[in-house]
C-alpha cells in the first residue's frame, strides 16, 4: 500500500526581487498616491488604500512593471518544471498591477483572482511582528474529515523587496495592519502557452 500525497499547491517566494533603493522609492510613491487620490473598494477594508488596478502604466511604475514581468516568466518556468511532467513554452503573458496601502487597523479581505493563472505580492516594508501578513489558505482544509474544524492558512510576514507568487485561485488575505503602515503592489499575470510533450518538436 503507497499513500500518494496529491495536489500539492506551489508558493515561490523571491527574495529579494529588486534592488532597496527601488522598494523605497516605490513605497514613497504609493504613500504619496494614498495621500492625494481617493483610490478605489475592492477587498480592502478598514481605511486601507487600494489603487486603480493600472498601476504600470504610471510612469513612475513603468520600469518596475517591466521588471516584475520578467519575474514572472521565471516564476512560470520554476513552477513549470517542479509541478508537471509536461513541457509548456511560454508565448506571452498579461499583467495587471494596484498598490495597496495599509494603514493601523486596516486589512484585506478574503478574496482570490481566478480569472488570473498566477497572483503575486511584491512587499515594500518589513515586520517582525505578528501583524499584517498575507496570508494564505489551505483548499482542502474544509472538505477533510481530520482538519481542524477552523481552516488551516499559511503565514507570511512582509520583507521589504519579497515577491511571492502562489495559484491566483487560492483564497488569501491580509491581517489587521498595528501600529504601522504597510505598502505593498497586487499583481495577477494570465499566460499564453503551449504545450508539447517531452521529446516533441
Amino acid at each position: 500500500m503507497h499513500v500518494h500525497p496529491l495536489f500539492s499547491t506551489p508558493l515561490l517566494v523571491v527574495r529579494p526581487a529588486l534592488p532597496e533603493e527601488v522598494a523605497i522609492s516605490a513605497r514613497e510613491r504609493l504613500i504619496e498616491m494614498a495621500e492625494n487620490t481617493p483610490g478605489i473598494r475592492r477587498s480592502n477594508a478598514g481605511g486601507g488604500w487600494h489603487s486603480t488596478p493600472d498601476l504600470f502604466l504610471d510612469p513612475s511604475f513603468s520600469t518596475l512593471g517591466e521588471h516584475i514581468a520578467e519575474q514572472a516568466r521565471h516564476a512560470f518556468i520554476t513552477l513549470s518544471e517542479a509541478n508537471t511532467s509536461l513541457a509548456p513554452s511560454l508565448q506571452g503573458l498579461q499583467i495587471q498591477a494596484w498598490g495597496m496601502v495599509l494603514k493601523d487597523g486596516a486589512f484585506v479581505l478574503p478574496h482570490d483572482h481566478a480569472d488570473a493563472h498566477l497572483a503575486g505580492v511584491l512587499h515594500l516594508d518589513d515586520t517582525d511582528t505578528a501583524d499584517g501578513h498575507l496570508a494564505l489558505l489551505d483548499p482542502r482544509s474544509t472538505h477533510l474529515p481530520w482538519a481542524p474544524v477552523d481552516p488551516t492558512a499559511f503565514h507570511i510576514a512582509p520583507k521589504a523587496g519579497q515577491l511571492v507568487w502562489f495559484p491566483a485561485g487560492l483564497r488569501h488575505w491580509v491581517t489587521p495592519v498595528r501600529g504601522r503602515t504597510r505598502v505593498s503592489i497586487s499583481v495577477n499575470v494570465r499566460f499564453q502557452v503551449q504545450h508539447s510533450a517531452p521529446g516533441t518538436t
